[in-house]
């Protein structure tokens, strides 16, 4: 409600003077103590306070989805991003498992060939890219 609807509801119901308009307990808020409210400050064309929410979308079924409202709700996956390497060539590079643990058991060699990055299968390059956008 605007500050006169307010001043207007609380005359009505009995509850004049400032301090019944704020405070706990109350139905009605004065949304600021710039506004003075006046009789039939309520009745203008013209609102002073203007409360609404942000307009929402419309639903759009999904045989009528466009491609843009297909990849609306989208984000890239964050964890993804940090886990793979895209060269400007296109290759999408990924480092190789098994080096957290249990490194007495394997060789020096085994190491250095675990700490290389390698490129992903063909397979796997349609699943990346959905995650990475």
């Amino acid at each position: 409600l605007g500050a006169a609807a307010c001043a207007r509801a609380a005359r009505q119901h009995g509850r004049a003077g400032p301090a019944n308009l704020t405070g706990a307990g109350s139905a009605y808020v004065v949304s600021s103590n710039l506004l003075v409210a006046k009789l039939g400050d309520a009745d203008d064309a013209e609102a002073l306070v203007a409360m609404g929410q942000v307009p929402r979308r419309p639903h759009v079924r999904i045989a009528n989805r466009t491609h843009k409202e297909w990849l609306r709700g989208r984000r890239r996956n964050s964890a993804a991003r940090k886990r793979f390497l895209i060269k400007p060539d296109g290759t999408i590079w990924r480092r190789q498992p098994g080096l957290r643990h249990l490194k007495s058991k394997k060789s020096p060699n085994h190491l250095k060939r675990l700490k290389r990055m390698v490129r992903i299968r063909r397979c796997e390059y349609k699943r990346v890219n959905v995650l990475l956008g």
